[in-house]
């Protein structure tokens, strides 16, 4: 006798390999842009590329929970989505005591650098939000992926 497939049942999808392998490239992506805009915005002295850098680690870190969350069962793939917006929160609190870090001491960011970054950014983004439009109904964990992708 076959059971039914119930909703706490591992997720055992021939596009399991693929969406790893999608993940694995934008979790590459995004810290390639946490170093570059990290890198730029430390010298640059700019808020808004250290911020970027920070949106970037928190999207890596989502990429890594869904993860995890590829071809687990379905209560694990909404505990991912739920981790991915508590790490958003994290990230907009980090990003909120740096601005005011930055107001108290006054310093004044290079132009040219931000945004020559921004661009690579723009670009390295929409990069991400292809590689994941193929799977973003495939279950929570990626859909919550490319929201973050898509907020970017």
């Amino acid at each position: 006798m076959v059971s039914a497939k119930t909703n706490d049942d591992l997720d055992l999808d021939a596009r399991i390999p693929e969406e790893r392998r999608t993940l694995l490239k934008v979790f590459g992506v995004n810290l390639l842009q946490v170093v570059m805009a990290g890198g730029v915005g430390l010298a640059a002295d700019s808020t808004g590329l250290l911020g970027a850098a920070l949106d970037n680690l928190g999207d890596a870190l989502v990429y890594l929970v869904s993860l995890y969350a590829v071809g687990r069962t379905v209560a694990a793939k909404s505990l991912a989505a739920y981790l991915s917006g508590g790490l958003l929160c994290v990230t907009g609190l980090a990003l909120a005591a740096e601005v005011v870090r930055r107001a108290v001491a006054d310093a004044e960011p290079l132009g040219g650098p931000i945004i020559m970054v921004a661009c690579v950014n723009v670009a390295l983004n929409f990069l991400c939000l292809r590689l994941l439009r193929a799977h973003r109904d495939h279950g929570i964990h990626l859909k919550a992926s490319w929201i973050f992708t898509s907020n970017d």
